[in-house]
């Protein structure tokens, strides 16, 4: 999965996709989803490190970040190769 390359991410989880004039914020969890993404992690290390930062069980954040997974990509923030 990679993000749109034309995403304008700030620190504070405001986003904004110039292709389409939208613009959306994210929580904390939300934004650190887009920046893992960003850094190029696959969706198994994406979860880990999230169970760990968040110290939450594995199967809290996989129904989590599947949910924002499905927004994002109706958004057109986000592709998803044969990894997904």
């Amino acid at each position: 999965m990679k993000l749109n390359r034309s995403l304008a991410i700030s620190d504070n989880g405001f986003i904004f996709n110039p292709n389409t004039g939208d613009s959306f914020s994210v929580n904390d969890l939300g934004l650190s989803i887009l920046q893992k993404i960003r850094e190029g992690n696959s969706k198994k290390d994406i979860v880990a490190a999230l169970c760990a930062d968040y110290n939450a069980e594995k199967s809290v954040i996989e129904k989590d970040m599947d949910e924002f997974l499905k927004v994002i990509r109706t958004h057109q923030l986000i592709e998803f190769n044969d990894e997904a």
